[in-house]
């Protein structure tokens, strides 16, 4: 895992990535990762179906060896937005509180078994109370209610969702997820590995029932592993990303309306190596490539429209095979 100090500034070397001297950290390969509401652990899964648990330093970097690891399903953990919960992803989906002190893991119960499927990814809404979880083998998005007081979930009434309505080819088989910050919309990168559909969906307040947005599928020309996070919002909801790292290897993007429907942002459509993943930092001004072939693109995002300028010396040589990104901010 590579550990990188962004320059934020607003010069031409603005969303520079610079590699922290106490890179690499970890020696087995990582799957995914992701940052606790804090900004204080980061949650690091490693193939062979491990978790680890790395305090973050106020510098950013981390410690050479966690502070603590478990045994656990592989895939993208979630961490539901008040700290407290956080769920993985294997041949079930598993629960986990999270030590406040420590960023320690126990377990929550036993994994709750998705039918005849294997759950991909999961992702909590920025409401924290309800989780979301894409699928390989049977087609809709499961929902999931989370208990306030125990982190155990029980799943919604209607549950899978989107599992018919869809033209055959555009249908939801794995794929990322993320909600617009609002909690009033969901949007999912659909089938995979070689291509996907860009779907959209509508939260219904208190029950968490999910409704797909007239205009979905509103692009398929995306595409990514079953688990990868091949889609990103920026924080204010105003613009979404997603990539096709097999196929055509274009980076879009989206301009969202209030209604969650999704229009492409103005330019030609952008290609790289092999874009299997994305992020937009918490500044809401870059998008950061994870590219297959370890030569990482960044682009400054025009907060005016959405489209996205390569910057200064991009891309950057680090990383590796099957990227993700994920941000923390540090004092």
């Amino acid at each position: 895992m590579t550990i990188c100090e962004l320059d934020l500034t607003s010069g031409p070397t603005g969303g520079t990535p610079h590699v922290l001297p106490s890179s690499p950290i970890g020696s087995k390969q990582a799957i995914a990762l992701t940052v606790d509401p804090a900004q204080r652990f980061l949650y690091l899964a490693t193939q062979g179906g491990h978790l680890d648990i790395y305090r973050i330093a106020a510098d950013g970097s981390l410690p050479a060896t966690p502070t603590s690891s478990i045994q656990t399903p592989n895939g993208v953990p979630a961490i539901e937005p008040k700290g407290r919960f956080l769920y993985g992803v294997g041949s079930g989906i598993q629960s986990y509180k999270i030590d406040a002190a420590s960023g320690a893991l126990s377990a929550i119960g036993e994994p709750i078994a998705v039918g005849s499927s294997s759950p991909q990814y999961v992702a909590a809404d920025p409401t924290g109370n309800f989780v979301y979880v894409s699928q390989s083998g049977e087609q809709g998005l499961r929902g999931y209610r989370i208990d306030q007081a125990s982190g155990a979930l029980s799943e919604l009434t209607g549950s899978p969702f989107g599992a018919t309505g869809l033209p055959v080819g555009d249908s939801l088989l794995g794929g990322a997820i993320v909600f617009k910050p609002s909690g009033d919309f969901l949007y999912t990168t659909g089938a995979g590995p070689n291509a996907g559909a860009l779907n959209a969906f509508a939260i219904e307040a208190g029950t968490g029932k999910l409704s797909l947005v007239a205009g979905s599928p509103f692009s398929l020309d995306l595409g990514s592993d079953l688990n990868a996070s091949n889609i990103a919002m920026d924080p204010q909801g105003q613009y979404l990303y997603v990539t096709s790292a097999f196929l055509t290897r274009h980076v879009s993007g989206f301009a969202i309306a209030a209604d969650g429907t999704l229009k492409p942002v103005p330019g030609p459509v952008l290609t790289t190596a092999s874009p299997y993943s994305v992020g937009v930092d918490p500044s809401g001004r870059f998008v950061y490539i994870g590219d297959d072939s370890g030569n990482n693109a960044v682009y400054a995002l025009t907060r005016a429209n959405g489209k996205l300028v390569e910057i200064m010396s991009s891309p950057f040589l680090f990383g590796g095979l099957q990227p993700e990104v994920a941000f923390a901010v540090v004092p």
